[in-house]
Parts: C-alpha cells; sequence; structure tokens
C-alpha cells in the first residue's frame, strides 16, 4: 500500500489561492465550503449508518415540493444548516426541506447566501441507491439587507455550484468559476 506524502485534499485545496481564485479574494469563502464540507461528511456518515440508525423511512411530512420527507431528509437538513451557520459566512439559506427562507440574526450574518437539497434522491435510500447534496452559494450584494431576494438571482451569478454523490464513495465536486473539481472522501483518513 502505498501513502501520498503530499495529498491534495479539499482543505488543503481551498486554502492555496492559485488552485482558487473566490477564496483569493475573500477567506470566508473557504470557512463557508470547509463547512459544507464537513455536512458532506457527516450526510455521507448517516447514508451509510440509516439502517443500522433507524432512518429508513418516512417522517410524516411533506416538503415545500410535495415530496414525503424521509428521516433522514430532516437530519440532512439539520446538519447541512447547522453546519452553514455556524461558519458565520452564512446570511441566507434556502433549503428543499425548508418552507421558508433562513434568513441569519443580523449579528451574525456573514456575506453568503446558500440554496441546497441536503438530501436529493432520498427516495432511492431505502434500496441502497446513490444519494447526493446539492448547492449554489451567491455572494450577498454589497449594502443590502440579508432576505429571500438575496438569493432570488440568475445562475450566472453564482459563485460556486456543486454536489456530493453518497454511494460506493463518497464525492465532493463544485465549480468556483476555474475549472470543475472533484474529491473523494478517504473513510480511513475522514
Amino acid at each position: 500500500m502505498s501513502i501520498d506524502s503530499n495529498p491534495l485534499t479539499l482543505s488543503r485545496f481551498l486554502l492555496t489561492p492559485s488552485c482558487n481564485q473566490e477564496a483569493a479574494e475573500d477567506p470566508g469563502f473557504t470557512l463557508l465550503m470547509a463547512s459544507i464540507q464537513l455536512a458532506c461528511k457527516t450526510i455521507s456518515h448517516a447514508v451509510r449508518k440509516a439502517g443500522i440508525s433507524g432512518l429508513y423511512g418516512l417522517d410524516g411530512s411533506v416538503n415545500e415540493t410535495g415530496d414525503q420527507v424521509k428521516k433522514l431528509d430532516v437530519l440532512s437538513n439539520d446538519i447541512f444548516k447547522n453546519a452553514c451557520k455556524f461558519s458565520r459566512e452564512l446570511c441566507v439559506l434556502v433549503s428543499e426541506e425548508e418552507p421558508q427562507a433562513l434568513i441569519i440574526e443580523e449579528n451574525c450574518q456573514g456575506k453568503y447566501c446558500v440554496a441546497t437539497d441536503p438530501l436529493d434522491g432520498s427516495s432511492n435510500i431505502d434500496c441502497n441507491v446513490s444519494t447526493g447534496t446539492i448547492f449554489g452559494i451567491y455572494k450577498r450584494h454589497e449594502n443590502t439587507t440579508a432576505s429571500e431576494a438575496s438569493i432570488l438571482r440568475p445562475g450566472r451569478e453564482l459563485v460556486c455550484a456543486g454536489y456530493c454523490m453518497y454511494g460506493s464513495s463518497t464525492q465532493l465536486v463544485f465549480t468556483a468559476g476555474n475549472g470543475v473539481h472533484g474529491f473523494t472522501l478517504d473513510p480511513v483518513r475522514d
């Protein structure tokens, strides 16, 4: 078995300004992406343990798009929401699992707006088929108040967009405008 003495991890990539233009312009972006990375690792662990942890099945509610909500949807939403909130870089979060946009308290607001489906394809979870997290990040316009309007913008204004796929491996893929970058979770190094 070969061990790489100089691995390019997602964290290292995010901290390398020459690799990541948005991070070079704003270190807060790196903090937010590190929080999304943490959310994806935690959701990946929950997906792998779903059967053992009793997370299969319906929660008993219906989300804003009319889908039956799974127990794992609720958990994934909480994980993603908390990870982004505590980055202190978030000002607005829109989730498929939330009836309204989450506006962060003014004294704790960052400058980024995130749209997400924390566990897309959750109807597949009981069949052991791949699921994933989808996210898009906008930067709030300067001198504006954080509101739902902060995120209701065209896709061309995205600062970053990506997904994390949970299956036989966990892969995070994103673009911040300078190529597409993919990272695979090493569960041993986790």
